[in-house]
């Protein structure tokens, strides 16, 4: 019989659902999935034939090419004030599936649920990075990485089990070593796999949020290179050497996989399926996200790519960036990031264990429970 698992996703960005529909595919024979999400994580799996349910999400509100912090205070908190009915919708959908454990990507309110109801919940998410390993942070971003750490750990609550996904490998906190937790490499998407990638498409262009307007203006002076866009538009059109199309997961992978390069944000889940497929990317990461500029930093210092340091060098260092897409791809095809294996097989274990577990805290209730009956009749 399937085991039942709720994968709660972040809303923010669609990496956090590409990554979970990565795992559900690589364990659908043995395991039966409901994704909780909102936002566009809701968008993009509505689209596949999983079991999902619509769920109110954290999320940043960007204004000019970076957070805007206190528009983003005042959207979380009112959520947070609602928080009572939310969690109680959320108990009802945990008490119909019944599921023999929860995994969590950087989703605040369904782990919290599962908890109290004593359903093991597996914390899943490349934000882990942040909260269990060492890494340098300058000057420049303390203010950012504080910011950063604190949402994070209060997102990511304890649980037994933590896992950090991640295409740089950092060295974990002594602290987090004793709480059970693993850092793997990223997790590919099937669709991926199953193709051979050809570097004669145009470069693949990504933002997660339309204040990035301006780097496709820019890009549409290198008249030599053509590039498709997804992000920026939601219409399908041709403007000179840039291509303009709506968001399709199975076109995005398609065009990924022929692209010669890719410039996106620091978006963890693209960079690394990028750099699986040997395509180097140019980062323009949204200033005050911390995890991004993190995400942006390792790939220029392992060479998979380059990375924006200020809008007033982009045009000079994405210039810089196509000279030396040769050389990166080069560099890219003795690289293997991909974690596809080592992920399930250890999550595999966790939830054959939380559901045994599980199954011997119950029936000890019940015998617990007969004994008590049988007292009283006594």
């Amino acid at each position: 019989m399937k085991k039942k698992v709720v994968y709660a996703v972040s809303g923010e960005g669609r990496g956090h659902a590409g990554r979970g529909l990565a795992i559900a595919r690589l364990m659908q024979d043995e395991i039966d999935f409901y994704f909780m999400c909102g936002g566009k994580a809701h968008d993009l799996i509505k689209s596949t034939d999983y079991n999902l349910i619509e769920l109110p999400y954290l999320g940043f509100v960007y204004e000019k090419n970076s957070i805007n912090q206190f528009k983003t205070l005042i959207r979380n908190v009112k959520l947070y004030m609602n928080r009572k009915e939310i969690y109680r919708n959320i108990r009802q959908k945990l008490e119909e599936i019944k599921p023999d454990a929860v995994i969590c990507d950087f989703e605040y309110f369904v782990p919290r649920v599962a908890n109290k109801m004593g359903i093991p919940v597996i914390q899943l998410s490349h934000q882990m990075v942040l909260l269990a390993c060492r890494y340098y942070v300058p000057v420049s971003q303390w203010w950012h990485f504080m910011l950063a750490y604190i949402v994070t750990r209060l997102i990511i609550n304890k649980t037994p089990y933590s896992v950090g996904i991640s295409f740089f490998q950092l060295p974990s906190l002594e602290k987090y070593k004793k709480r059970n937790f693993k850092l793997f490499p990223p997790l590919i998407r099937q669709h991926i796999l199953n193709k051979k990638p050809s570097y004669d498409g145009p470069i693949l262009v990504y933002f997660s949020c339309n204040t990035f307007g301006w780097v496709v203006d820019m890009l549409k002076q290198f008249t030599d290179e053509k590039f498709v866009v997804y992000g920026i538009e939601n219409t399908a059109r041709t403007d000179g050497n840039i291509e303009y199309k709506p968001i399709s997961p199975i076109t995005f992978l398609d065009d990924l996989v022929t692209a010669k390069a890719v410039i996106t944000n620091g978006g963890h889940t693209l960079i690394s399926e990028a750099v699986h497929l040997n395509k180097p990317c140019f980062a323009f990461y949204v200033h005050g996200q911390f995890e991004q500029y993190l995400n942006s930093y390792y790939l220029h210092q392992l060479n998979f790519g380059r990375r924006n340091t200020t809008r007033k060098n982009a045009m000079k260092e994405i210039t810089a960036f196509l000279d030396e897409v040769p050389s990166l791809t080069e560099g890219l095809k003795k690289i293997d990031i991909c974690g596809n294996d080592i992920v399930t097989s250890y999550l595999r274990d966790i939830i054959v264990k939380s559901s045994a577990k599980k199954t011997v805290i119950a029936n000890s209730a019940v015998m617990l429970s007969s004994g008590y009956q049988q007292a009283n009749r006594l």
